[in-house]
Parts: C-alpha cells; sequence; structure tokens
C-alpha cells in the first residue's frame, strides 16, 4: 500500500583606498590645505539593517562575512552567488569529520570552517577578520560575543514563509536581484502548479505528515515544506485547516489512534532518517507504515499513502523548495490519482 518515489532532480574587491591631494600656495608661502594635510583613508559606506535582534549598521558591500550555521545561513548565500569567507558546520561524532550540511552542489572549497553550529568557535571567527557575520534566530545566545567581532545579523527563519527569509539573506550581502529573480521563479512555478491540480483535482485533500514513536506531527510547520504547502493553498483535512504550518514549532503531535482525523485523498509521509526511494526507512517511518490504524486509512486503501525524502527538504534555499515541488508533481498530477475529498 505504499509507493516511496525517487529523488527528482566573490568575493566582492576591495572598498577603501588611499589619496595623497596636493597642495600649492603662494611663492614661499604656504597654502591653510598645503602638504601637511594628507588625506585620510576612505571609510566603507554602511547601512542599517533591521533583524530578528534589531537594527545593525552593517557594510553596504560586505567583502568577508561568516555565517554561523551552515543550512541555515551559508546555503542561502551560496545560492545566491555569495561565497563566505568562514561559516560554522557539523562535526561528525564518530569520524571527526567537518561537514557543512546540505550544500551538495555548491563550492565551499574556500568557506573556512568555524565550529559547530550552536556554538561556533568565536576566536576562529576574529582569526578570519569579517565585516559582517550572519546567522539566524537561534544565535541569540552568543549574539553579543559576536557582535563585538564584527556587526552581527541574525536572520528570522523559523516562523514565516522560507522566501522571505531568503530575501533578507540576499539582502545583506548586496544580491537581492539575485534573490528576486530565483522568486519570479519560484512563484510562477507555484502558480503553474497550483493551475494544474485545480483543473484535474478540484476537490482534492492532502495531509503532510512526519511519523514519531506513538504519534505523528504535520509536516509542513515551516521552511520548505512549509512554504511549498502553504504557497500553493493545497487542500487540508478539516482537523488541519486551522493549523499554524509555518510556524516550525513541532510541539503538536496527534496520537497515532487518531490517524484518522488527519486521513485525506494523498496522504504524504516524510522520511528523514533513510532511504526512501530503495525503502530503507527510519524505524518511526517503518512502525508508521505497518501500523493496523495507518492501513485503514483511506490513502492506503487506495495506494495514495507516499512516502517522500524529507531530508532533500531541509534547508534554507529556493533549490529545497523546488525539491519539494518535484514531489508534489509527481504525485498530485499522476494520471491514476483518485480525489473525493477526503475529511475535506
Amino acid at each position: 500500500m505504499v509507493r516511496a518515489r525517487p529523488p527528482a532532480r566573490v568575493l566582492a574587491g576591495a572598498l577603501a583606498a588611499a589619496a595623497l591631494l596636493g597642495a600649492c600656495g603662494s611663492s614661499g608661502a604656504s597654502s591653510s590645505a598645503g602638504a601637511d594635510s594628507a588625506s585620510e583613508p576612505v571609510a566603507p559606506s554602511t547601512r542599517s539593517f533591521t533583524h530578528a535582534f534589531g537594527t545593525s549598521e552593517i557594510p553596504t558591500q560586505p567583502e568577508r562575512v561568516v555565517t554561523t550555521t551552515d543550512q541555515n545561513a551559508l546555503l542561502p548565500l551560496l545560492e545566491v552567488g555569495y561565497t563566505p569567507v568562514g561559516s560554522a558546520g557539523l562535526v561528525d561524532e564518530e569520524s571527526g569529520e567537518q561537514i557543512f550540511r546540505r550544500t551538495d552542489g555548491f563550492d565551499t572549497g574556500d568557506v573556512t570552517f568555524v565550529g559547530a553550529y550552536g556554538e561556533p568557535n568565536v576566536e576562529a571567527i576574529a582569526a578570519l577578520e569579517p565585516d559582517l557575520i550572519v546567522g539566524y534566530e537561534y544565535d541569540a545566545d552568543y549574539a553579543d560575543q559576536l557582535e563585538a567581532v564584527a556587526p552581527f545579523v541574525g536572520i528570522q527563519v523559523f516562523g514565516r514563509r522560507l522566501s522571505e527569509a531568503l530575501l533578507d539573506f540576499a539582502d545583506v550581502v548586496g544580491k537581492r536581484d539575485v534573490a528576486e529573480a530565483l522568486q519570479a521563479e519560484y512563484d510562477a512555478r507555484i502558480a503553474d502548479v497550483r493551475e494544474r491540480i485545480d483543473a484535474a483535482h478540484p476537490d482534492l485533500t492532502v495531509s503532510i505528515v512526519a511519523p514519531d514513536v506513538g504519534q505523528v506531527y504535520l509536516g509542513d510547520e515551516g521552511q520548505a515544506i512549509g512554504t511549498v504547502a502553504y504557497d500553493l493553498d493545497l487542500g487540508r483535512p478539516k482537523a488541519q485547516a486551522d493549523a499554524d504550518r509555518l510556524g516550525g514549532s513541532f510541539t503538536d503531535g496527534l496520537s497515532l489512534e487518531l490517524i484518522e482525523q488527519w486521513d485525506a485523498d494523498v496522504v504524504i509521509v516524510l522520511d528523514f532518517g533513510g532511504d526512501a526511494a530503495a525503502g530503507g526507512y527510519d524505524p518511526a517511518t517503518t512502525a508508521f507504515l505497518e501500523s493496523p490504524l495507518v492501513q485503514r486509512l483511506q490513502a492506503a486503501k487506495r495506494d495514495q499513502l507516499v512516502v517522500v525524502d524529507g531530508s532533500r527538504t531541509v534547508g534554507a534555499a529556493w533549490v529545497r523548495m523546488h525539491a519539494f515541488l518535484d514531489d508534489l508533481e509527481e504525485v498530485l498530477l499522476a494520471d491514476d490519482l483518485v480525489s473525493t475529498g477526503v475529511n475535506g
């Protein structure tokens, strides 16, 4: 009763320069603006930028940016064509390997590792002499330490549409035009997919869930999945219709015994721990799929209980939203899909 779909598809130049001002006076006399008035270096221009922790004065064209996390700060800068000089990431517990998560497809060869996200090495960051540090709202505990090194900006990633956060990340490094082009491309695709779903299945209901032991969570509370589901305005089961799916809280789980309330024409099951394409699911996903309660769902009986690889959607980037759109196009526009408005 389960179908698992396979995966679908610089730095800026120096700003400051010194200039010598020549002066000449009348013969045998010094001008008041004479040789003793050598010019001083021109300071880089700055601007005010409002972010999660207030308003900061930041460089208009930052040259040496360090990010405090990989998938939620480094990644969105790489996507708009800006390569930071350093970033925090992940240290693998077993191998000790230093990893920049979710940055596959982007060149991180010139990015210096500055510790683990959640506890970046402030001394390592300072050694890179950044002119700007960029992070997100979960950096509050050490924001003051970072601010002592360089202007620090924390972008709010969670609790709103991911695309809004991505525009802010691009803006902070002077890449707003690139971001707006990426957003326009995404918006056009959303409109196209929405139109085709409406034409093929006007009564379609969709439930997006993330299983855990003995319970299940809404699978679209934030970031890429939540933004796409919100922008597509998918029909939802009544029990989910009023949920705040962009809040990213992940606190209100549903007991598995009540899963029938979240039944729909299509139930998309997000798997984050295995290989969804090969059926090597996270144990919680496997337990969910094998539950008799789940097998009684209308979606399961119609072979419309579909597992997708949720890990492809993790990270702050338009490419992650497009990855989920790939999934939804394949699932919701399938020729054999049956839609009767289950729980709608």
